[in-house]
This record gives structure tokens, C-alpha cells and sequence, in this order.
């Protein structure tokens, strides 16, 4: 009785997830979703290769997804500027400040125009990744320039 009791309780606690839970499939893993209304249409969706009608039929979905992955990319992104500031006040006692300073501002310039990019929606998040990355390393060999300057 005590086996049937407590499968009873495992299988209404999946059934009230279940109900309250998209399970989404997208291109950058699970994600979980929370339901507009308690249901079980549509708990499992996989959002791959949806069309932009897709993402229209499914607009607290697709609004939700955007607001988790647009956290996730901000964080990213702050991440990758905290990165390149560390970097300028390591090498602050060896690069002349003139030189470091426009160095910042180009850095600066590049990583807005990227946000830009994103945020007029120019470019998809693996896009968006790369020149993120390509950022940082431009940054590298400039710092490297210029202490090999200094030298």
C-alpha cells in the first residue's frame, strides 16, 4: 500500500510539472518555460527549426525564450568587457596612458557596435559569439603591440 501511495504522489507531482512546464528543445539546449494556464497541450516543443510563424504561434514561448537567452547574451557580453578592462589595468603600468586610452576607446566602439548589431537583430547568437571572441583577440595582439613597443 505504502509502493501505491507513493508511485500515486511521484506521478501527480510529474503530472502538476507537466502542466505548468513547456520542456522546450532550441538550439542552445533544454529549456523549461512556464505556462500561460495550467494544461498539458504542448509540453514537449522543439524549436529548431521553427519558421517566424512558428515563433508568432507560440508568442509567450518565443517571449520567454527571448528574455532567457537575452540575459544569457548580456551576462556574455559583460563578461567579455570585464575580460578586456582586466587586461587594460594589467598592462597599465606598461603602456603609455595615451596609447591605452585609445586603445579602451576602440575596444569600447567595437563592442558597441556589436551590441548593436544584436540588438537590430544583423546577427544570430553564434554570430554574435565569434566577433565576441574576435573582439578579445583583436584587443590581445593590440595590447601585445604595444608592449612590444615599450620595450
Amino acid at each position: 500500500m505504502k509502493k501505491f501511495i507513493a508511485l500515486t504522489v511521484l506521478l501527480l507531482a510529474i503530472a502538476v510539472f507537466f502542466g505548468n512546464y513547456h520542456v522546450v528543445r532550441d538550439k542552445q539546449g533544454l529549456q523549461l518555460v512556464k505556462k500561460s494556464e495550467f494544461g498539458f497541450k504542448e509540453t514537449w516543443l522543439d524549436t529548431r527549426d521553427w519558421s517566424p510563424l512558428d515563433y508568432i504561434k507560440h508568442a509567450d514561448v518565443s517571449k520567454e525564450l527571448a528574455k532567457k537567452h537575452w540575459s544569457d547574451l548580456k551576462r556574455q557580453f559583460e563578461s567579455g568587457w570585464d575580460t578586456v578592462t582586466k587586461k587594460f589595468e594589467d598592462v597599465a603600468n606598461d603602456i603609455p596612458e595615451d596609447s591605452l586610452v585609445k586603445l579602451q576607446n576602440q575596444a569600447q566602439h567595437k563592442f558597441d557596435e556589436l551590441k548593436q548589431r544584436w540588438e537590430r537583430q544583423e546577427i544570430d547568437r553564434a554570430t554574435l559569439e565569434r566577433d565576441l571572441e574576435k573582439v578579445k583577440d583583436w584587443v590581445d595582439e593590440r595590447i601585445a603591440e604595444l608592449e612590444s613597443l615599450n620595450q
